[in-house]
């Protein structure tokens, strides 16, 4: 397979350049090129998704035109995208086939296969698609993370200020448990893993 550099850029393209050529020679042309709009002013985010023979490659450009768009890195081609209310600026984190990526109001968790939002606040419960679509009330429960430190099948870790820690049921996103932890300095994320790092300044 081809070893690609991805990025996008202020002018709302998005980029796959080949990391090199067969000879040596820096690339003259990007391996392709795609217009979505808006522009990125985050990372995009590589992964692999799903298991055995359905295993894919997928790469994830949050935009600040508030649609987020998960893409095939052999063509940059969209296999989904998602309308939000607000930009997105922050790289998004993958785990355990689920995508979690912030824009400037609340935390998303995207199915990272389809695109579709696969936890929704409590606000929620009983409304239809369509009015679930529409929902960008005040955020509340999961959505008031920062970002997801560590996640596996059954749990996601998320970070909301400094320091506190939210554990989430994965199948709905309902939060568990919360806990302040005032003494380490640092949350890192192992998202291949599942694991969490925690550290300080001594």
């Amino acid at each position: 397979p081809r070893q690609l550099v991805m990025f996008g850029t202020n002018g709302g393209w998005i980029y796959g350049l080949p990391a090199k050529a067969a000879d040596g020679v820096p690339p003259q042309e990007p391996a392709w090129a795609h217009k979505l709009g808006g522009s990125f002013v985050a990372d995009p985010t590589f992964t692999m998704v799903g298991a055995g023979d359905d295993r894919s490659a997928l790469v994830v450009f949050p935009g600040r035109d508030g649609w987020v768009y998960g893409c095939d890195p052999a063509t940059g081609r969209r296999n989904w995208w998602l309308l939000s209310e607000s930009p997105f600026s922050e790289r998004a984190v993958v785990s355990a086939d689920h995508v979690f990526v912030r824009n400037d109001d609340r935390l998303f968790c995207l199915n990272a296969i389809t695109g579709e939002r696969a936890w929704w606040p409590s606000s929620a419960e009983g409304k239809s698609d369509y009015e679930k679509s529409q929902l960008f009330e005040s955020p509340e429960g999961f959505e008031l993370a920062d970002r997801c430190l560590a996640a596996n099948s059954e749990r996601a870790i998320l970070l909301s200020g400094r320091n506190r820690l939210m554990r989430c049921n994965m199948a709905t996103g309902a939060i568990e448990t919360e806990t302040s932890l005032p003494a380490f300095d640092f949350f890192l994320t192992n998202a291949a893993t599942g694991a969490l790092i925690l550290g300080t300044h001594d």
